[in-house]
């Protein structure tokens, strides 16, 4: 019952966020309201055990999300790190109440990289057990990603639909899956 509350919630925020999204690029604000009828979005609850003192490693490696934006509240533990444009990783603070919200990949292609993706990482350096639970904002199936305004200078990407880009998530994050086709070519052609 939290679970779901919490999810009802975070759809909430997520379909407010793609409003602001589109009014943020001079669109209409349902522009991006489509494609998230019967969505890809997902959430999962995430534990990070206590790492020892003095071992080293990450909680989870530096990646960025595949969706169009990530919702977050954060644990008070704290250790969710962004990368700046620099190169630094920084920690990722919010006000008390705040979520944290990453842009993702699809956002990014979508805003011909006027939104960039977020690289981030969590690294638990405090000896207490962390939970996270992301919600990723996903667009249903049969969405073609391409860019809906004028893209930055450099950027260049062909359309994609969202079903390859998702088979190609799957086949690069679980590589021994049988049942991804590895003739399968995401790119609209």
């Amino acid at each position: 019952m939290a679970v779901t509350g919490y999810w009802n919630a975070l759809e909430k925020i997520s379909e407010k966020l793609l409003r602001l999204f589109a009014l943020a690029l001079n669109k209409p604000e349902t522009l991006f309201l489509p494609y998230f009828e019967k969505p890809l979005t997902g959430m999962t609850l995430l534990h990070y055990p206590a790492m020892p003192a003095g071992k080293r490693g990450f909680g989870i490696h530096p990646h960025k999300d595949s969706s169009a934006f990530t919702v977050l509240y954060p644990d008070p533990i704290g250790g969710l790190q962004i990368r700046t444009r620099q190169g630094e990783w920084i920690e990722a603070d919010a006000p008390d109440g705040a979520f944290i919200v990453n842009i993702g990949d699809v956002m990014e292609h979508w805003t011909g990289g006027q939104f960039k993706s977020t690289p981030h990482r969590v690294i638990n350096k405090t000896g207490q057990e962390r939970y996270s639970f992301p919600y990723f904002a996903t667009p249903r199936f049969d969405t073609v990603i391409a860019p809906v305004v004028d893209s930055v200078d450099g950027y260049n990407r062909p359309p994609l639909l969202m079903e390859a880009w998702y088979r190609e998530i799957i086949a690069s994050n679980w590589p021994d899956t049988k049942e991804i086709d590895p003739t399968f070519d995401p790119r609209i052609t």
